[in-house]
């Protein structure tokens, strides 16, 4: 198929009218089946190899177009009387969620805030901050969440950025808040004690915070609800197209921070897309969410999926990685979202059983093949028939974009597209597509994608692609590669790329190459400058504790490796043996963490200097 065929074909493609859309999808799973003959032309985006794993039903159900509380509203009106939300010990009903959301929306309208305001809100993983979501999304203001963590000029870029006039904080950082509420323009502050949602939570003594009736100048959450008792009108807004209802950030740590703002659409298609997506999701299912509320991951896929599936969602306000084996054990849930630090650390503890699983989820970070073979394989010793489901997306895709169904799980592979998404493979400079089994950027199309960074049209504009014929993709900025069954596999990340005296190295293809050959726990390579190749990757090492070997074997069994599968200037200079790595918020690997060392000296425990090997 020559360059000009391509392009007539996909116009061609996108002139189709939604029906005949429908029926293309058909006729495309039947030629993947084999139950029709027919060559593919061998580009994913035209030939949807994946559509062979969905049902014909799921292929043609159509994505509604509406709001994201009428959506959970629709899928629940059934279910009032089972349970939502599982906080510390407190049973939420699906009945008492929506009548929360109403006095939080009653008591923002009496605030003032109208249609398109933006509200930012800086609170923990709580039942409120389900409440306010879903209460701005009826009112049709925006929703900013915002970590409560963050210092008063971090709450002053987040806040400032979206010119934001309300602002709903937790007691703990109210102060943050009040330090810089005139240089931002903030009208009303509403503050939450983090002892609001249950009694249960006094005994936790992490969360006692001062009285906020001790800070001046703010509105108590009790206070704020009262206000609200007097409306009595229509408060609901109607249902706009594009109409954006979330503001989260993203790029703190690897560029200028930016807000994505997502829509309606974006949060109704992805949960209609697990609802019909392959996925074993029965109602009353328990859904265990330690992720913190102010990530994409959280609110879309954490959040308003699970609801609107009609699951009970575990709220976990404070969590660290030493507690998820404690978790699953006493909560016992049968979905969960996780990365592979806390599958890896649950391996190490003590649990007996977890046939309960039916999605264990493994997604924020890359797996080696070598590391999901063990994870699986502990899975199936302690009863679970499913093997760890990984996913991958981004903020601006407002999280998933492919998933690993069971029948479709294959090693290495982050899944198949979820079934209204486009996944494809680009040259990033001539953004032409490319090949099964060819590797280039991975980019993504799906209605789950971002309407914009708020206020920053340059980015925007950056990050999205308009083909030949009109489609909207997502450039990732990461490398990959899709096999003729639509399988996406990660290559690397382009922000993790080393360049070597011009050579490029991507640091998840040594890494998984070395804990696929060498007895150790787990590697990471970063980059450090040289004056006379620009950059080196350097080694660090986490040793296995029921392997015996001595650094110096196991630094001459990864030079081994490397030489032997890749070219020389993949070899390290630097191996680092280390007892943990650093974790960023989210639980992944701090890989800028890792590249200053004078940050790590506690966590090193020798390092093994080697002279600069240039035969490339």
């Amino acid at each position: 198929m020559t360059k000009e065929d391509l392009i007539n074909l996909k116009k061609h493609i996108s002139e189709l009218s939604e029906e005949e859309k429908k029926r293309r999808d058909l006729y495309l799973r039947e030629l993947a089946l084999g139950e029709l003959q027919g060559p593919p032309t061998g580009y994913a985006s035209i030939d949807k190899p994946w559509l062979k794993y969905y049902d014909i039903a799921d292929i043609n159900t159509d994505i509604p177009k509406m709001k994201a509380y009428d959506y959970l509203l629709l899928n629940n009106i059934n279910n009032l009387n089972k349970t939502a939300i599982s906080f510390l010990g407190k049973k939420i009903t699906y009945s008492k969620l929506f009548a929360e959301i109403d006095r939080v929306a009653k008591a923002f309208v009496k605030l003032g805030v109208k249609k398109d305001d933006i509200v930012s809100v800086a609170i923990a993983n709580t039942p409120e901050n389900i409440y306010m979501m879903y209460a701005l999304n009826r009112i049709g203001a925006i929703y900013n969440v915002v970590d409560p963590r963050l210092t008063p000029e971090e709450f002053k870029r987040e806040i400032s950025n979206v010119k934001s006039k309300y602002v709903v904080s937790l007691d703990m950082c109210a102060n943050n808040i009040l330090m810089i509420k005139e240089e931002c323009g903030i009208d009303k502050i509403v503050c939450l004690n983090a002892l609001e949602s249950t009694p249960l939570l006094k005994n936790i003594s992490a969360l006692k915070n001062k009285n906020n009736s001790g800070i001046k100048n703010v509105i108590k959450w009790n206070q704020f609800l009262k206000m609200g008792e007097t409306i009595i009108e229509n408060i609901d807004s109607p249902f706009i197209n594009n109409e954006p209802i979330v503001v989260v950030h993203t790029g703190g740590t690897t560029g200028d921070p930016k807000g994505v703002l997502l829509t309606n659409e974006n949060f109704v298609s992805m949960a209609q897309m697990h609802k019909y997506g392959g996925l074993d999701y029965s109602i009353n299912d328990k859904f265990l969410n330690i992720l913190p509320p102010f990530v994409a991951f959280c609110l879309s896929n954490g959040i308003n999926m699970p609801l609107t599936l009609g699951l009970d969602v575990i709220l976990v306000p404070l969590f660290d990685v030493p507690t998820f084996p404690k978790l699953l054990d006493k909560y016992k849930p049968n979905h969960v979202l996780s990365g592979p630090i806390l599958w890896e650390y649950t391996m190490k503890s003590d649990i007996k059983d977890l046939s309960y699983l039916k999605t264990p989820v493994s997604g924020g970070d890359s797996l080696n093949e070598a590391t999901e073979i063990k994870i699986n394989d502990y899975f199936k010793e302690k009863g679970c028939k499913f093997k760890v489901a990984q996913g991958y997306g981004m903020s601006e895709v407002s999280s998933t974009a492919t998933f690993s169904i069971e029948k479709s799980n294959q090693i290495g592979s982050v899944g198949i597209p979820l079934i209204k998404n486009y996944v494809s493979i680009f040259d990033s400079d001539t953004c032409e597509e490319k090949k099964y089994g060819e590797e280039g950027e991975i980019w993504i199309s799906s209605p789950t994608a971002m309407k914009e960074y708020i206020n920053n049209s340059k980015a925007t504009n950056e990050l999205k692609f308009v083909d030949t014929d009109g489609k909207v993709w997502i450039r990732t900025g990461d490398i990959g590669k899709i096999d003729e069954n639509g399988h996406l596999f990660i290559i690397g990340r382009m922000k993790r790329m080393i360049v070597r005296s011009g050579n490029k190295i991507f640091p998840s293809n040594v890494e998984n190459l070395i804990l696929e050959n060498v007895p150790i726990d787990n590697c990471s390579i970063v980059s450090k400058h040289d004056e006379k190749e620009r950059n080196v990757p350097i080694i660090h090492i986490i040793k296995s504790s029921d392997v015996n070997y001595c650094n110096e074997e196991l630094v001459q069994m990864i030079e081994n490796v490397i030489v032997n599968n890749l070219p020389d200037f993949n070899l390290p200079t630097q191996f680092i043996f280390r007892d943990s790595f650093p974790l960023t918020k989210l639980n992944k690997i701090d890989y800028k963490l890792l590249e200053s060392e004078k940050n790590n000296e506690d966590k090193i425990i020798e390092i093994k200097e080697k002279s600069l090997i240039k035969k490339y």
